[in-house]
């Protein structure tokens, strides 16, 4: 799965979310771009490499040193906050992506992106804002991308999922065809079961992981906890495409559970 979109000798979610050792090998693209690392450009040709071994921290700072070259680059910008948003280092990302919005980024992009930062770190209604934001700037294919994410945003703080009234059979979502399932079981609970038999049946980890994490909010946003909480623990199992917002969402989500009971056991 992992090699149609990034190198077959690839970083584990350990090393780039806990810190752990990363016990891969430069690929030849990596080996050759760190003997050229001098430039903008080198620079920026290295972050590239390593990000298709999913060495996103070590991206993140070769986008970094590009940036001494060219300090408002919106293209290094860009991409040093995508991977400080896929290590889950969401206020660093924030920054850059606010310091992007100054140089003129897609306004689609940045909304997205900025709407994740505060999915991932609990803020649910900055993130409904952004995620509203989304759906007026585009069509269905990031659409259904903003749907999904307004959607278990408001769930998650207990307001009413109002941009699934702009969802409709049919809508050409693309290669967003899991969010689509997913938004389907949303906007008729009578679909649940079908679409979760079909997830649980999915053998690409990207397209069940987005599928079964929607649907582990929506179990707990209906009372039904305890499933949301296996559904959340079957999303983390299914980690061989970790970068997957969805799977990192699961991530960040079980570790705040994991924070609160903590804090509940002190005091």
């Amino acid at each position: 799965m992992m090699g149609k979109y990034f190198d077959d000798a690839h970083a584990v979610w350990g090393s780039q979310l806990l810190g752990q050792p990363v016990e891969v090998t430069d690929s030849e693209d990596v080996a050759a771009a760190r003997k050229k690392a001098s430039d903008y450009e080198s620079c920026m040709v290295l972050g590239k490499a390593l990000s298709c071994q999913l060495r996103y921290r070590e991206a993140s700072e070769a986008f970094g040193r590009a940036l001494e070259f060219r300090p408002d680059d919106p293209d290094a910008l860009r991409l040093r906050a995508g991977r400080e948003l896929s290590t889950l280092q969401t206020e660093r990302a924030r920054q850059d992506l606010l310091r992007c919005k100054t140089l003129g980024m897609d306004e689609l992009d940045l909304e997205y992106r900025l709407g994740l930062c505060d999915y991932f770190e609990g803020k649910n209604s900055a993130a409904v804002e952004h995620f509203t934001a989304c759906l007026s700037l585009t069509g269905d294919e990031m659409g259904i991308a903003a749907i999904y994410w307004h959607t278990l945003s408001a769930w998650r703080m207990g307001a009413n999922p109002s941009l699934l009234k702009a969802y409709r059979p049919g809508m050409e979502v693309g290669h967003h065809t899991a969010y689509e399932k997913a938004v389907s079981a949303f906007a008729d609970q009578t679909r649940f079961a079908q679409v979760l038999r079909e997830a649980e049946a999915e053998s690409e980890d990207l397209e069940a992981v987005m599928v079964l994490y929607g649907l582990s909010v929506q179990a707990c946003a209906c009372g039904n906890r305890a499933e949301g909480q296996h559904l959340l623990d079957e999303t983390l199992r299914r980690d061989g495409f970790w970068p997957c917002y969805a799977w990192l969402a699961a991530w960040s989500e079980r570790n705040q559970r994991h924070l609160n009971r903590l804090k509940k056991s002190w005091f």
